[in-house]
């Protein structure tokens, strides 16, 4: 797959399409600081009154988010671009948009930290895990940038069919991503779907926001096997969600080489450590 160039240009088309076409919304763009103190355009579209989702009317829903040279789109405004931009690497499809883009800001704000984060990796041939994959939005990026194999661990089953309709929209093979429905403490259930394969990264993209979740997902890192990368986000800067927590306890695993932290506007917080 090849790479389509999303910039200002791109996107004053692209909006200018959804207006023609009555997809009117609030656009949104801001800048985060990424490695090195470049600046990243992030930018969301949200739709209000919408008749994609007529339960939840008076309610914004984003239908778009730009992260750099990637973009995120509902898959009901695939209309509105060709089939080559449509396969292209870093272009996106997400059915129905569901949930990951009815979610607060902050979610997208942490989400968009961690696509972002991912970008600056070469993740070609490698194997992922991602714990917490919800809709599958991570695991589906990182085989769109050349990952051979994701284990997609969720504790709620019904993001399964979910990722099976975001895999047919990508054209991306039903087999390279292997979804397994545990909670994080369920480590037999885990262990027993991953079986001996390897993983070179793993993405727990979940913060400290619901209880001690990230450090429940950290200690199954030691017994699979392979993981030398952990990208882990949803962390505040400043804070008592910060990831101090989060570092020490990596760093009893062996994760304490080449500590690196990537911020949002000051505020949120997303760190890649090795081990």
């Amino acid at each position: 797959m090849s790479s389509v160039v999303i910039n200002d240009e791109f996107m004053y088309q692209f909006r200018k399409k959804l207006d023609e076409n009555h997809f009117y919304g609030v656009d949104r763009k801001t800048f985060f600081l990424g490695v090195g103190g470049e600046e990243v355009i992030v930018e969301t579209r949200s739709k209000f009154m919408s008749s994609f989702n007529k339960a939840r009317m008076g309610t914004p829903n984003n239908i778009l988010l730009r992260v750099g040279n990637s973009l995120l789109i509902d898959n009901r405004l695939s209309g509105f671009l060709d089939s080559e931009i449509l396969n292209s690497d870093n272009v996106i499809q997400l059915w129905n948009f569901v949930t990951f883009f009815n979610h607060h800001i902050s979610n997208l704000s942490y989400t968009a930290l961690t696509l972002y984060a991912l970008d600056t990796l070469d993740l070609s041939g490698k194997t992922i895990l991602d714990l917490g994959c919800g809709e599958g939005v991570l695991s589906l990026f990182v085989l769109k940038k050349g990952a051979k194999k994701v284990h997609s661990v969720d504790g709620d089953s019904k993001y399964e069919v979910l990722i099976k309709n975001n895999l047919r929209l990508n054209n991306l093979e039903p087999n390279s991503l292997a979804f397994i429905p545990a909670l994080f403490h369920e480590e037999n259930k885990i262990f027993e779907a991953i079986g001996n394969h390897q993983s070179n990264l793993a993405l727990v993209n979940v913060g400290p926001h619901f209880g001690e979740s990230d450090l429940v997902a950290f200690s199954l890192l030691n017994a699979i096997p392979g993981i030398n990368q952990v990208l882990a986000g949803g962390y505040y800067s400043n804070s008592k969600f910060g990831p101090t927590r989060a570092v020490i306890r990596l760093a009893s695993l062996g994760f304490k080489k080449n500590l690196k932290y990537f911020d949002f506007n000051n505020q949120h917080l997303n760190f890649l450590v090795e081990r």
